[in-house]
């Protein structure tokens, strides 16, 4: 009961109120079917060592009489997860990447600054809580695992990096916990499972992670291709409206020419219609003075009338 890592988290804490997951690989507990191998704030967010008594928020316990599926495993190493979801709000336990119970919730995991996270037992020295077995990998995170999600982790095996997926919601990795003081026995050892199996299937998790991001960066590159075939599609449709807009100008300033050239006409055309009036004002001024002198002719002759022409009267 005084073997257990016990500290305060940092306030990244506080993103799993509403959606949360603790995962881990636990072997041969000890104590009390009522232990606990990690705790927040005691029963706040619990997860148990013997698959009994498993707690979240105000759910209740998870679940509250054994399960045979757990007993059966409990010593040999077994993966178990704990999650949240509030909408709607339910708790589920999973074991060896099965779910094997859950329990509608209301409320939400409660976050304070002064909270402890405590890792062997539910509450530092509890009598009845504590673990006193093996735990490996204990992670929480900010996220409502789905179950595949645990399905895939459980797959793949201890010491795997499929909980490094999820490394964007991940709010305490068990490397940080192994960095925290230590009370009592707590010790720390490489466990035998560890084998060339093991290390085979860790290679064969890496290896396809790997091609998973091949797969990305090929289809990356072929996203940034069809971008830069964009990208020139779209400079070639301005360089053509930049020489439209370059013709339009040149026939623009033609009209404008042409347009001005016709102006300059229209000027002419107007001085040439005024110096038309004046000719034929002067030209009816003559006829009329004409006219009065051919009168004044025929008066000294005798006042007989001349007959005029009809073309030259006109």
């Amino acid at each position: 009961k005084d073997s257990y890592i016990n500290f305060v988290p940092d306030s990244a804490f506080s993103e799993i109120s509403r959606k949360a997951s603790v995962c881990a690989w636990l072997r041969n507990p000890g104590g009390s079917t009522s232990n606990a191998v990690f705790g927040y704030n005691g029963n706040n967010f619990r997860l148990a060592g013997k698959g009994l008594y498993n707690r979240v928020a105000d759910s209740g316990w998870i679940p509250h009489s054994p399960v045979s599926s757990v007993t059966a495993v409990l010593a040999e190493w077994h993966h178990v997860c704990l999650t949240l979801g509030t909408f709607p709000g339910r708790a589920r336990y999973y074991v060896n990447g099965e779910e094997v119970a859950s329990k509608s919730t209301r409320g939400t995991i409660r976050y304070s600054s002064t909270y402890n996270v405590t890792v062997g037992n539910y509450a530092p020295g509890d009598s009845t809580g504590y673990y006193g077995g093996e735990v490996t990998d204990l992670n929480v995170y900010a996220k409502t695992l789905t179950g595949e999600e645990v399905q895939e982790m459980y797959k793949a095996g201890v010491f795997s990096l499929e909980a490094d997926r999820h490394e964007e919601t991940r709010v305490l990795s068990w490397g940080d916990i192994l960095k925290q003081p230590r009370s009592g026995s707590v010790t720390e050892s490489m466990p035998s499972i560890c084998d060339v199996t093991t290390l085979e299937e860790n290679i064969t998790t890496l290896s396809r992670t790997i091609e998973e991001l091949r797969n990305q960066v090929t289809n990356l590159n072929q996203k940034n291709e069809d971008l830069v075939d964009q990208v020139t599609i779209q400079n070639q449709t301005v360089k053509d409206l930049g020489d439209q807009a370059t013709d339009l100008k040149e026939i623009n300033k033609e009209l404008e020419d042409k347009v001005t050239t016709q102006n300059k006409n229209i000027g002419d055309l107007r001085d040439h219609v005024d110096t038309l009036k004046e000719n034929n004002e002067y030209l009816i001024e003559e006829a009329t003075t004409l006219r009065q002198c051919q009168k004044r002719r025929c008066k000294r002759r005798g006042g007989k009338k001349k007959v005029l022409p009809e073309a030259f009267e006109e």
